[in-house]
């Protein structure tokens, strides 16, 4: 998911700044790891208190995508084994 969202926010993003984004709170662990481990200063810290309307991108289950509005992301990958997708916030700008 990492290689992912660094691929999206080089094509979509380079030059908006940090980037905020919102993750069901059992990958807050991972994705704060690999945030410092690979050196990924534009992406904040990642908390466990969920997705809100002004996240940049998510990272949620499946079944957690009815707390948003179709119309408001775009879907950047589906992992099909874990059942997550990443999704970037075309609301966010």
């Amino acid at each position: 998911m990492i290689q992912k969202l660094v691929t999206s926010r080089g094509i979509n993003d380079s030059d908006s700044g940090k980037i905020k984004l919102g993750v069901n709170w059992l990958f807050e662990p991972t994705v704060n790891f690999y945030r410092q481990t690979m050196g990924i200063d534009w992406l904040l810290p990642v908390d466990r208190s969920g997705i809100k309307k002004n996240d940049d991108y998510y990272y949620i289950f499946k079944d957690e995508l009815n707390q948003l509005n179709p119309l408001d992301y775009e879907v950047i990958f589906e992992f099909k084994r874990t059942n997550t997708w990443l999704l970037k916030n075309n609301k966010s700008n």
